[in-house]
């Protein structure tokens, strides 16, 4: 049996847990000692033990979103899905690590070509901190924009990353209907292709965003991921025919609303 060791002359069952959810587990491996040395009777012993880790680290991976490989059989049908960017080591395109900041505010450029005005900004640092938002109301992290009632059309970049709730502010993006949001523009995860599903209209830059970080001086270029502008309503639609008019990006209607 692949997850049984012999320590001292004592079996033990040990299952090492992925490197991306070794946060959300608190631990790098499970291990339980199964107090004999006779491989048959740990054989045995071991078999609750080692369903019970593979049920944790399942469940930690529904919760990250992340794709356990090794204990299912392939899904040609979804081969080549994937649900998340969390990367079992450092990458220069991973949200969702831990070191990872939440402190990247958009460019005034994004507004400049959007030409609209947005009745509430529900994820902002706050009005003296992005001036350049034309945003009538803007909450910050007091006001708690997830539990807050949201008003009209909404301007939106939340924070990049599972790990970091970015998902419990896209499906309140797609529940409230009326805004657009700036996301990472990564196409091949499972978060993504539901997302555009529930979208009017899609927007891809021509050009890599440089983002505002509070804390580090200007710099020629800060982003090495692709991002992408999505909106759902008759005001966000106008707002990426604007931005499309203007040479910003391309846009892809996904919806005939």
């Amino acid at each position: 049996m692949a997850h049984l060791q012999l320590v001292n002359g004592s079996y033990r069952v040990r299952i090492v847990v992925p490197t991306a959810l070794r946060a959300v587990i608190g631990k790098e491996s499970l291990v339980k000692s199964l107090g004999t040395g006779n491989r048959s009777q740990a054989g045995r012993l071991a078999l609750p033990y080692i369903a019970e880790f593979k049920s944790r680290i399942a469940e930690a991976a529904n919760t990250a979103n992340y794709r356990l490989k090794a204990w299912r059989p392939a899904d040609r049908g979804r081969q080549y899905r994937y649900h998340n960017n969390v990367k079992p080591h450092r990458h220069f395109n991973a949200t969702d690590l831990e070191p990872t900041s939440n402190e990247w505010f958009t460019p005034p450029k994004v507004f400049d070509a959007l030409q609209v005005e947005f009745d509430m900004d529900p994820a902002s640092p706050g009005r003296d901190a992005v001036p350049w938002i034309p945003a009538k109301k803007h909450l910050t992290k007091a006001d708690d924009g997830l539990t807050t009632p949201w008003e009209g059309f909404v301007w939106l970049n939340p924070p990049y990353g599972l790990r970091n709730g970015m998902q419990k502010w896209i499906d309140r993006f797609v529940e409230h209907g009326n805004g657009v949001i700036l996301l990472p523009g990564y196409t091949y995860t499972l978060w993504f292709q539901n997302f555009v599903t529930k979208v009017d209209g899609i927007l891809f830059p021509l050009f890599k965003l440089h983002f505002i970080n509070p804390d580090q001086e200007k710099q020629k270029s800060n982003c090495t991921m692709s991002n992408c502008l999505a909106a759902i309503g008759e005001k966000g639609r106008t707002a990426l025919r604007h931005a499309v008019a203007s040479g910003f990006g391309k846009l892809f209607g996904l919806t005939t609303r």
